[in-house]
């Protein structure tokens, strides 16, 4: 059977959520050539395992401003080119199993690597240290559905992590996989609609679509075409927010374990932000690798 992590959705967010840029959803494809064969997929590894996934983000955008108070900034000049280099060290630990066939998981992130240059200045950061930035801690019940116990996600106010904590829970709740077999050439997709806190402004709607096309499988691996597609709405008190981006990736996954083996993707973004003062047209390109590793508690990988 064929298991998705979610974890790397919301990790992806978090690392891009300043900017507004909700692009860096995960995408997934591959190749193949085997016939007779089909696979079951499901959302998350067994109990007592570990997957450790090392992420490498680039993006780029081009920001385009026009308004009051814009005069005196290099955006009066023109586009601001910005690039943001991003790499991240995920840890998904998932616990022995329970008498009620549960099991506890905890999703750690930190960052390993952050770079961003505005019309090739680079910025300083002084957030870009190797600490924990996200800590997710929950429970996968017998009917593998996970359920959230505890969030911890930098120093943001009590409400706002509430928020954000149900907008994850609700995000995992309808994110699943249909309980199907595949067999090489079948699509199978997945829906998402929540609603997401964006500091400082309030709550938007996002939905996204990802389809998945297997294509080969080989050994304990399957390989999928993917295509996803997303979009972010919102009319705030101070602003309105709308965000729109499609793209195309590939995965290696490895559907003995349940978990990504490797991830590819390149997502293209459209921004668009009005408020009295300011208006804000960007576009961005992300492009993402994921490598992950699988070893069982006793060792074994």
């Amino acid at each position: 059977m064929l298991n998705r992590p979610r974890l790397l959705p919301f990790a992806k967010f978090h690392k891009v959520a300043p900017a507004f840029l909700f692009s860096v959803l995960f995408c997934l494809l591959g190749m193949t050539n085997v016939f007779g064969q089909s696979i079951h997929v499901h959302e998350y590894p067994g109990a007592n395992c570990q997957v450790t996934y090392i992420t490498k983000t680039v993006i780029s955008m081009e920001i385009s401003m026009s308004g009051e108070n814009i005069q005196q900034t290099p955006a009066s000049q023109g586009p601001l080119l910005l690039s943001t280099t991003i790499g991240q060290e995920i840890i998904a630990d998932y616990g022995a199993s329970q008498a009620d066939n549960s099991y506890p998981c905890e999703f750690s992130v930190r960052t390993t690597l952050s770079k961003t240059t505005v019309n090739g200045q680079e910025m300083p950061n002084p957030n870009a240290d190797s600490s924990v930035i996200f800590k997710l801690t929950g429970v996968v019940d017998k009917k593998k559905i996970f359920h959230i116990k505890d969030f911890t996600c930098g120093e943001i106010p009590e409400a706002q992590k509430k928020a954000l904590k149900s907008a994850i829970q609700n995000s995992i709740s309808s994110f699943l996989f249909p309980d199907k077999e595949l067999s090489i050439g079948d699509t199978t997709s997945k829906r998402m609609t929540f609603s997401l806190p964006v500091p400082g402004l309030g709550t938007a709607q996002v939905n996204n679509i990802a389809t998945y096309k297997l294509k080969e499988i080989q050994g304990k691996v399957a390989l999928f075409d993917v295509s996803n597609s997303f979009s972010m709405d919102s009319d705030f008190d101070s602003a309105k927010v709308d965000l729109a981006g499609s793209g195309t990736g590939s995965l290696l996954y490895d559907y003995k374990n349940n978990y990504e083996k490797k991830l590819d993707d390149d997502m293209t973004t459209s921004i668009h932000i009005t408020s009295a003062k300011v208006k804000v047209d960007a576009k961005l390109r992300s492009i993402s690798e994921v490598n992950a590793e699988f070893k069982k508690k006793n060792g074994k990988k």
